[in-house]
């Protein structure tokens, strides 16, 4: 029954978490087609059922990790190697606020200004980009694709250049 709650719940909410688990779930009514004692091939039973959880907005909650790790060091999450997950949560006795663990087990990297890079590359050649990514600390490594093939230099039209990251 709790499970069937929670599935419910989450069907209804977007960019929301949910903190497991839900608590305080009491039956408000139960209702049946058939009555204690009856003898029938089938019958339906409904439950109106109330709980109570934690809903935050998931994109607060990086922000606030990558406020932290921007304090401690200029550092951001890489978010598709990092886990989070909301543990030891309580209400508090008036059942207005609550409290939780958050557990985080991943990566962060150096934050990289993108449009920096970008703005230090236009109009260069392979060889000059190559020795301004040698001057970087906080990129180990970069491969420089200009395409197509008879392109010899970085376009001057920032809009046209790409910069992926891996980690």
């Amino acid at each position: 029954m709790v499970e069937a709650v929670r599935t419910k719940l989450a069907e209804r909410i977007e960019n929301l978490g949910l903190i497991d688990p839900v608590s305080e779930i009491e039956i408000k009514s139960i209702e049946s087609t058939a009555d204690i004692d009856d003898v029938t091939e089938s019958f339906k039973l409904t439950l109106i059922v109330e709980g109570r959880t934690m809903l935050f907005d998931v994109d607060d909650v990086g922000e606030l990790v990558n406020a932290y790790l921007d304090r401690s060091g200029g550092l951001e999450m890489v978010e598709d190697l990092t886990s989070i997950e909301y543990v030891d949560a309580e209400f508090n006795e008036e059942g207005d606020s609550a409290t939780f663990t958050l557990k985080i087990d991943g990566q962060a990297a150096p934050q990289i200004d993108t449009s920096e890079i970008i703005d230090n590359l236009l109009g260069k050649d392979e060889g000059e980009i190559t020795q301004y990514f040698r001057g970087l600390d906080e990129i180990s490594s970069a491969k420089i694709l200009l395409s197509p093939f008879w392109i010899k230099n970085v376009p001057k039209d920032s809009s046209r250049v790409k910069i992926d990251f891996e980690y």
